[in-house]
């Protein structure tokens, strides 16, 4: 074989090193800080009451828990397939199978049910066609517009991905800083927990659920610059959303009395326009919106495409997903796939309702994605197992 035919071989098998650490970072931060913090905030307020903040906390610290566990994976054996691969190598092959299809289904199902409400936000200012059209319409193009920067190229989407972040924790740090400085009213803060331990502990899986995106930053494995770059950035956007949560929660709980909100705003609308007045509160709330939103949709593409990746080349998927385009070094097939189940997502959201599709699928998918979490936790114990076993002692 040539030189020439070894190297194209070579692209079309493999995907490109470009992320740095601040690139993925912005991957991990971008997965979560979306729909966990405008609508399930509210949730878990009305849940526990203004303890929701320490249930929000203790959340985030158990899951950054275990996000390092599985960074010690990550960095020790870095693949897109992350804990495909893992499970795969050290339980059996059933297991690498349903954590992968688990973990990338169910992003899939998060990138066209977040399209849909972010066309629904865009309905609002160009309503083509009416409502209901426009929101499909939008919706369509938020999606396609990310498959293609995603199909662009891995610098293109991180770079996009990482600019979005940064406005994003921008908005969210000028929200904070504001609701202090104005002022917050500490009777809102009373009683702290008026539904006892049980309120505490009835939020804590709300909060969950909030902060189970940042384990993307795992399948960034084939493609980080640096390996020990995915156990940091697995610590610092963890640390990143956690305090962005915890702030958020008690500038919104001291602005607006929690007794008095409803499900059907965001926390963070109502603040924003208590500290702000209509106008301004508005401005900002549709800003951080859009940039969480658009975070979330780019992680719906490429975290599934990456492991999805992974899962062909180890036999478990159609070998049509581990091809790799030679100019962008990404794995389009794979991406136009996941875009065409999206658009499905996306129609039948528009048909049955976003509402009843997103809940119906994405609580099945929550639950299946907690066990491929734990698959992955498992495996961990049974590498360090055996390296006991022959006589490795780790710490």
């Amino acid at each position: 074989m040539s030189e020439v035919a070894a190297k194209a071989v070579k692209e079309d098998t493999t995907l490109k090193k470009g992320m740095s650490f601040w690139q993925i970072w912005a991957f991990g931060v971008g997965s979560v800080v979306g729909d966990g913090l405008f609508i399930y905030l509210g949730q878990g307020v009305q849940t526990g009451g203004p303890v929701a903040i320490l249930a929000v906390a203790f959340a985030g610290f158990m899951q950054m828990a275990i996000m390092l566990a599985m960074g010690e994976l990550a960095v020790g054996m870095p693949s897109a397939g992350a804990m495909t691969f893992w499970c795969s190598k050290y339980l059996n092959r059933f297991c690498g199978l349903f954590a992968g299809m688990t973990f990338s289904v169910s992003w899939i199902v998060f990138g066209g049910s977040t399209s849909i409400a972010l066309g629904t936000i865009m309905a609002y200012w160009a309503p083509i066609g009416g409502q209901a059209f426009a929101t499909l319409f939008w919706a369509v193009i938020w999606w396609s517009v990310f498959a293609v920067l995603n199909i662009a190229g891995v610098s293109i989407a991180s770079n996009v991905q990482l600019f979005l972040v940064v406005v994003l924790v921008g908005i969210m740090a000028v929200f904070g800083i504001a609701g202090v400085v104005h002022g917050l009213n500490m009777d809102n803060f009373t009683p702290f927990a008026p539904f006892g331990f049980k309120g505490f502990a009835n939020t804590i899986p709300i909060a969950c659920f909030a902060f189970m995106g940042a384990a993307t930053i795992c399948t960034c494995g084939n493609e980080c610059r640096d390996p020990r770059d995915l156990g940091k950035s697995l610590f610092w956007a963890s640390l990143t959303f956690i305090i962005v949560y915890c702030l958020a929660m008690v500038v919104v709980i001291g602005a607006v009395n929690w007794q008095d909100q409803s499900l059907d705003v965001s926390l963070f609308t109502l603040a924003a326009k208590t500290l702000w007045g209509p106008v301004g509160g508005t401005i900002l709330n549709i800003a951080a919106w859009i940039a969480a939103a658009t975070c979330l949709i780019s992680g719906s593409l490429y975290t599934p495409s990456r492991v999805f990746f992974g899962m062909a080349e180890v036999g478990y998927m159609p070998k049509v997903f581990a091809k790799v385009n030679g100019r962008t070094r990404t794995p389009v097939r794979g991406l136009v796939i996941i875009w065409a189940c999206g658009m499905i997502l996306i129609l039948a959201g528009a048909k049955w309702g976003a509402s009843l599709v997103y809940t119906t699928l994405v609580n099945q998918g929550v639950v299946a994605w907690t066990l491929g979490w734990i698959l992955a936790i498992i495996a961990r114990k049974t590498l360090y197992k055996k390296l006991n076993d022959y006589g490795i002692k780790y710490r």
